[in-house]
């Protein structure tokens, strides 16, 4: 008897064409609206593709689409983003180095000294809002 359900629509080709698309230093999202994959099923790929590497790590089972999706994106968007930090590093323009050194360094090189930088992001959080979100998030939990 066979499995029922919905044929698989993440092949290695569709991996490749995500992968180069990544490469090009797009988003995710990028990728979703190109290749015209779901926010919620490109996560879900995402998603499985990491709770079967543990699997795979652990000998428990072996790679399967999910795990290359995984591995192969991680892969590309850790290559574009060497590629563009070693452009901003051996930019001639001052300003790009002084970006860098804003968004690395914070603490020492920021002009604004009420920033944060999202380590996940690279974002800019201004202090008064996460003072804010906190002292919200501290009356929420007290409500309860």
């Amino acid at each position: 008897m066979s499995k029922r359900g919905r044929k698989l629509t993440l092949t290695s080709d569709k991996i490749d064409r995500i992968v180069e698309i990544v490469e090009r230093g797009n988003f995710r999202y990028v990728v979703q609206q190109r290749l015209g994959i779901s926010p919620r099923t490109f996560s879900s790929w995402v998603e499985r593709g990491k709770k079967e590497r543990l699997k795979v790590e652990d000998g428990e089972q072996d790679p399967t689409v999910f795990t290359e999706l995984v591995t192969r994106l991680e892969e590309a968007e850790a290559k574009v983003h060497q590629r563009l930090l070693q452009d901003v590093i051996e930019a001639e323009d001052p300003k790009c180095k002084m970006w860098f050194l804003e968004r690395r360094w914070n603490k020492l090189y920021s002009r604004n000294p009420n920033a944060v930088i999202d380590d996940e992001t690279g974002e800019t959080i201004k202090r008064d809002m996460v003072a804010q979100l906190a002292e919200k998030l501290a009356q929420f939990v007290e409500d309860d």
